[in-house]
């Protein structure tokens, strides 16, 4: 095996493959792969969660978040107007530097993402201006 992207490309193709069998038999669902490397030797790392209802997920995703945001769990699909449509909170990026939450169209389904600074102030939040 050569040490490169193309390779890895493939062979974490190849583990995903192979473990969709048992994921399966567990109700799981592989989310992420990760490797790095160096001239010999590799490492792997892989991500799951639970296969279960989608927007179950979603919702204990949100609920664990929640607060370090300065939101409430019963936060999660609320609805607010934005530019004449209306949208709902459902998740937070926490790697994000400023457009942490994600919301939704109600009607058609189409993603945004924006700050939690502006939701919290539509909420009547107080927010930690820093």
């Amino acid at each position: 095996m050569d040490f490169n992207n193309q390779e890895f490309d493939a062979f974490a193709k190849d583990v995903k493959d192979a473990l969709r069998e048992v994921c399966q038999k567990y109700h799981l669902k592989l989310v992420g792969s990760r490797i790095s490397y160096a001239d010999v030797d590799f490492d792997l790392k892989l991500s799951f969660e639970k296969d279960d209802d989608e927007l179950e997920v979603e919702r204990i995703r949100f609920e664990r978040d929640c607060e370090y945001y300065g939101f409430l769990p019963e936060d999660y699909l609320r609805t607010f107007e934005y530019h004449g449509r209306i949208y709902e909170l459902y998740a937070f990026i926490p790697r994000a530097k400023k457009y942490k939450c994600m919301v939704r169209d109600i009607e058609t389904g189409q993603k945004l993402k924006m700050t939690d600074r502006f939701l919290l102030i539509e909420f009547d939040r107080d927010y930690d201006f820093y």
